[in-house]
C-alpha cells in the first residue's frame, strides 16, 4: 500500500554543489534531527522523504516527473529479480539461456503433479524426510526448574538423513 505523508528531515552538512533529489517518505516515520559534522566545511541542510510501495516502478517514474531524473538510477530488482523494464539480471550474459531455461523448467515444474508426487516419495524413501523429531528426555528434565516448569526439548534429527545433513533436501531437488 502506497502512502506519502510526512517528510523525515536530516540536517547535515553538505557541499554546495551536490544535488539532492525530494523523495516522499511514509507518514508514521518519525522526524530525525542531528547536528552539522564538524569534519564538513559548509552547513547547508537538506531534507530527504521517500514513499514506501508495492510497485516501486510506479514511484520511481512519478518522481523522476517531478525531480527531473532518470528512474533506472532508482530502480531495485522486482519479485522475480528482475531489474527495469527490460528484466535485466546480473548475470554474465553466456549464462543467459541456461538460466532462462531453467527457469522455464522450474515453473513448469512446480505445478506438475507427477514431478511433485516423485519428489515427495525420494524426500521421504531416499533422503529420510520428514525428519523424526525426538524427545530429548534428560535434557528437558536438566533445564526443569524446582517448581516442575521448563522447556520440552526436541531435537530434530536431520542427521539421520541419507547423507547425514540437512544438504541433501536441497541437492535431491536440483
Amino acid at each position: 500500500m502506497a502512502t506519502s505523508g510526512t517528510a523525515a528531515t536530516f540536517k547535515s552538512s553538505v557541499s554546495a554543489h551536490s544535488e539532492l533529489t525530494h523523495l516522499r517518505s511514509p507518514s508514521k516515520l518519525p522526524k530525525f534531527t542531528s547536528l552539522p559534522s564538524s569534519r564538513s566545511r559548509s552547513s547547508s541542510s537538506f531534507s530527504v522523504s521517500c514513499t514506501i510501495a508495492k510497485d516501486p516502478t510506479v514511484l520511481m517514474a512519478d518522481s523522476a516527473k517531478t525531480a527531473g531524473s532518470d528512474p533506472t538510477l532508482w530502480q531495485r530488482p522486482d519479485s522475480f529479480g528482475r531489474f527495469g523494464k527490460f528484466g535485466g539480471k546480473y548475470v554474465p550474459e553466456t549464462l543467459m539461456h541456461a538460466l532462462s531455461e531453467l527457469e522455464t523448467a522450474f515453473y513448469s515444474l512446480a505445478t506438475d503433479e507427477d514431478f511433485q508426487r516423485e519428489l515427495a516419495g525420494i524426500l521421504k524413501d531416499y533422503v529420510g524426510r520428514e525428519s523424526p523429531l525426538y524427545f530429548a528426555e534428560r535434557l528437558t528434565e536438566h533445564y526443569r526448574r524446582e517448581n516442575g516448569e521448563g522447556p520440552l526439548i526436541y531435537l530434530k534429527r536431520e542427521d539421520l538423513n541419507h547423507t547425514g545433513a540437512h544438504k541433501i533436501n536441497n541437492a535431491v531437488a536440483q
